[in-house]
């Protein structure tokens, strides 16, 4: 079973993350399919309004996936991003 709280936590970062790095006023896309266990954001960036990144975004997922339970991917394409998290 997942720890709600954490899962409450990871989920919310990748919301900022999505609408701090999206073309304004453009869709963020969640898509959650219970039968495989995924969830999916994928948005469109925008120009770099921030031009470092810490990658700490990166370094929580990674520890929070042992944790938690849940592999991820990263996709870049043509200006689209997105995330999957797939739980174990």
């Amino acid at each position: 079973m997942v720890p709600k709280n954490l899962f409450y936590k990871v989920f919310g970062a990748l919301i900022e993350n999505a609408t701090t790095y999206a073309i304004e006023r453009i869709s963020i896309h969640i898509d959650i399919n219970s039968s495989l266990r995924t969830v999916r954001i994928t948005n469109r960036v925008g120009n770099d309004k921030y031009l470092f990144s810490s990658k700490i975004g990166s370094k929580i997922l990674d520890r929070l996936s042992k944790e938690i339970g849940y592999d991820y991917v990263i996709e870049e394409q043509q200006g689209t991003y997105s995330i999957e998290l797939t739980f174990q």
